[in-house]
């Protein structure tokens, strides 16, 4: 990668030279061009805010602290468009970074806090994190993302807005030396959490990092006032690593990393915890057969939509519904989506069932953001009986039935067909099967001249046994 970015700086130094000899006015014109950012600080604000508005965001309990938007400032790396700014809490973070075998200096606590706001180069997700920085050498408020100066010597380490850890660095004169990439668990009020200890004889250790708050307050033009004394709030431990050469050799500069970025990425962010389910909604968007107008609406790729799929509270049984979907409104012009998933059903069915009750409620999803948008005007009444005949037909009596004897007509096949693609071993009879299942109230499945064996084959994908799933071709989670 640093050979192919240096051919194309030479490139581009032999182009600049050729132009500048031959042309030299028009380079000076071109110097006092202002250039708009990819990403700017105003673009940031929008998405934050837009998601913050959200009643299906997780952003939407995560307003413990408000983002300084006026001294905000803009930088990328190879990966990232980068909005930075500083934030004020309600109660504001500091920490203690020690190894986990020798005791925290407890009147030692510091950190600055960050708000990264981060487009992707490569699909143009957004997301965001906080930045905690401890300096040993510094409060650490002039360390920005890019970048951190050739005399910091400290940790930074980065959350979701939530807390939960994603990873972290070590830093000595603005060098990297180690890193953390294993996500810490999730932990409550006062819970130490942690990982297993790392081996023997591979240089790595494990550190504690411990959460205090404190309660500041500010005057009128929002410098700080004074603060109250720190609480312990909570501990998490995380393994930290060499990153191998010496510290003197290069500076790292590019430090926020995370796995693959996907199309759909902030869908799978709302199913934290359940691995399994998110490995499958990370294969959707690429399966063979799966309508353009579907992975357009429900997989995130449409700009006036949030889905989120998220864990029921209400529904936690086997004997209870596997899903729902429910249109929440419309928040600054963005259809809010949520789908409800069974947390027993995630944790006990196969992976099968599972991407297949991902589709069901993706099509409800689906065909209640057209319907909301005929009730609210912005297509008519033609518009939406051509694209769902059989909702319009039948949405009188049972909207939730309608949908069902629409789904049936109209995307079993294609449901089929994708599950095959999901999972090559399956026989187009039994992806069919597992088309059907949530569709029981309908005709159609009524009508079924093998109704029973279908019926059995889902109790089984969603029942069964590892040695079930295995026997019939199906794919287990855990």
């Amino acid at each position: 990668m640093r050979k192919t970015i240096f051919l194309l700086l030479a490139a581009f130094s032999v182009s600049l030279i050729f132009l500048y000899s031959c042309r030299k006015t028009e380079s000076v014109t071109a110097a006092t061009e202002i250039v708009k950012p990819a990403f700017s600080v105003a673009d940031a604000k929008k998405w934050y805010v837009n998601l913050l508005s959200g009643t299906t965001s997780p952003l939407a309990k995560a307003g413990h602290f408000k983002p300084l938007w006026e001294g905000a400032v803009n930088s990328e790396d190879e990966t990232y468009f980068i909005v930075e700014s500083q934030v004020q809490f309600d109660h504001t973070p500091g920490f203690v970074i020690h190894p986990d075998l020798e005791m925290a200096d407890t009147n030692n606590i510091k950190g600055k806090t960050k708000l990264l706001v981060l487009k992707s180069k490569k699909n143009g997700h957004v997301q965001a994190v906080l930045m905690h920085i401890v300096s040993q050498n510094t409060s650490g408020s002039e360390i920005n993302y890019r970048p951190k100066g050739t005399h910091f010597t400290g940790d930074i380490f980065f959350t979701d807005l939530e807390g939960t850890f994603i990873n972290g660095w070590k830093y000595y004169n603005g060098r990297v030396t180690e890193k953390s990439t294993a996500a810490a668990p999730k932990q409550t009020n006062n819970e130490v959490v942690g990982f297993a200890k790392p081996e023997d004889g591979d240089g790595c250790h494990r550190d504690e990092i411990r959460y205090y708050e404190q309660t500041c307050y500010y005057y009128t033009d929002g410098s700080q006032a004074f603060c109250s004394g720190w609480e312990y709030i909570t501990s998490m431990f995380t393994t930290y690593c060499p990153t191998g050469g010496d510290p003197t050799d290069g500076a790292v500069q590019e430090i926020y990393q995370t796995n693959e970025v996907y199309s759909n990425q902030s869908i799978i962010d709302s199913l934290l915890g359940y691995p399994c389910a998110q490995n499958i909604l990370k294969n959707l968007p690429d399966l063979n057969d799966f309508t353009d107008s579907m992975l357009n609406v429900v997989f995130g790729l449409n700009d006036d939509v949030d889905l989120k799929f998220r864990v029921s509270t209400r529904l936690t049984s086997s004997s209870q519904p596997n899903g729902e979907t429910n249109h929440l409104g419309i928040v600054n012009g963005i259809h809010q989506l949520q789908i409800e998933l069974n947390p027993w059903v995630l944790e006990h069915a196969s992976q099968d069932f599972i991407a297949r009750l991902m589709m069901h409620e993706g099509i409800h999803a689906m065909i209640q953001y057209e319907y909301e948008k005929y009730s609210s005007g912005l297509i008519d009444s033609t518009t939406f009986k051509s694209l769902y005949p059989l909702v319009w037909q039948y949405s009188r009596g049972n909207l939730a039935l309608a949908e069902h004897i629409q789904i049936s007509e109209a995307y079993v096949s294609s449901m089929a067909h994708a599950l095959r693609s999901f999972n090559p071993a399956l026989d187009i009879w039994k992806s069919t099967a597992l088309a059907w299942a949530g569709l029981q109230d309908t005709g159609a499945y009524q009508a079924l001249q093998d109704l029973n064996d279908v019926t059995d084959f889902n109790y089984m994908a969603k029942f069964g046994s590892a040695i079930d799933y295995e026997t019939n071709g199906l794919k287990k989670c855990n």
